[in-house]
């Protein structure tokens, strides 16, 4: 595996920066399995062996970017964006055999490939009024966005390695969010403050599921 972290800032004249994040990535992690199933009726034993190696690999982070400007005495804007990643990969073959009094009788073998890919994203941009201490007016924006997707395939292949079914699963997802706020404060009196604003969130959130199987020519109906 390795890692991958970012950590700075810079600020000339009225303007600002920021930089920071944080990454990790794996790879060609080796996985094993085995499981074993025995039974005997009428004096006949079964056992159902099942095997199965895989490796995975993956990437997560999430980083961000910042930005500042003072446009006057008593006004400045603020960005910023973050992005996030978090994406998995896995390969495992799973070979499944059937005994009967200690002779094998059929085996198949199932080789999945999942996939499971996401990334988020958030943006934002602030505006500042002071008119002085504790009197100022706020502008707020930020935008959301998520995709997530989880797909996988699995091919099902017979005693003589010949393929026999496939099966295709695609879940895709995506969410976006735009949110506004615009908020106003004043004192009014000692001790005393008012407070007014509105804010509007709008949403869109989609997603499109697909589960697909084929015969023994590996064509998938769409």
């Amino acid at each position: 595996g390795s890692i991958l972290s970012l950590n700075g800032n810079y600020r000339k004249g009225k303007a600002g920066f920021t930089l920071g994040g944080f990454g990790r990535a794996n790879y060609n992690t080796v996985t094993t399995t085995k499981l074993e199933q025995s039974s005997t009726r009428q004096g006949v034993s079964t056992l159902v062996r099942q095997t199965g190696e895989g490796t995975s690999d993956g990437l997560f982070g999430q980083y961000n970017l910042g930005f500042d400007y003072d446009l006057a005495k008593n006004q400045s804007i603020t960005a910023g964006a973050k992005y996030g990643v978090r994406n998995m990969n896995f390969q495992q073959d799973f070979l499944t055999q059937l005994f009967s009094d200690g002779q094998l009788i059929s085996s198949s073998t199932r080789g999945v490939q999942s996939k499971n890919p996401s990334g988020t994203l958030d943006v934002n941009l602030d505006y500042v009024h002071t008119y002085k201490p504790q009197q100022e007016w706020s502008i707020s924006t930020l935008y959301s966005r998520n995709d997530l997707n989880n797909n996988f395939d699995a091919n099902l292949l017979d005693g003589n390695g010949n393929l026999s079914s496939r099966q295709r699963n695609v879940n895709d997802n995506l969410n976006q969010e735009f949110t506004v706020q615009t908020d106003y404060q004043t004192p009014i009196k000692r001790n005393q403050m008012l407070e007014f604003g509105g804010k509007g969130i709008f949403r869109q959130v989609d997603s499109d599921y697909r589960f697909l199987i084929s015969g023994p020519s590996g064509e998938f109906d769409t």
